[in-house]
């Protein structure tokens, strides 16, 4: 009888470390498509706004340090997330995130706001 809780125990233990050594961290979550088009009634300056409010989200998700926004400047800094570890939950709102912040660029690239996305660090 002992044998068998031994084992038990030890496979448990066993499948939960190796699923947390799986998880992803927030950097390697892929975006969830969004359309552009749900973006094309904004003008540049609300798409940089926006751009920044979803960074700022990301970074709150995830758990890592805000990028922080120069008032009027048109460059917009998605955070720097690589150190994070992602539960589902957060993977599914990271997604989405960078799914929003995807089309943005692409929205604004198609109005020429000249609006400058860059990557954070890590």
């Amino acid at each position: 009888m002992r044998t068998c809780v031994l084992v038990a125990s030890i496979c448990v233990v066993s499948i939960c470390l190796g699923a947390a050594g799986c998880s992803p961290t927030a950097n390697q979550i892929r975006p969830i498509y969004v359309a552009p088009q749900q973006f094309q009634s904004l003008g540049c300056d609300e798409i940089a706004a926006e751009a920044q409010r979803l960074a700022r989200s990301a970074a709150m998700v995830a758990g890592a340090p805000p990028v922080e926004a120069v008032p009027g400047a048109k460059v917009v800094v998605w955070p720097g997330l690589a150190a994070a570890k992602a539960s589902d939950e957060t993977t599914s709102a990271l997604g989405r995130l960078k799914g929003e912040f995807d089309a943005l660029v692409i929205a604004a690239s198609q109005k020429n706001c000249g609006i400058d996305f860059q990557q954070g660090g890590a």
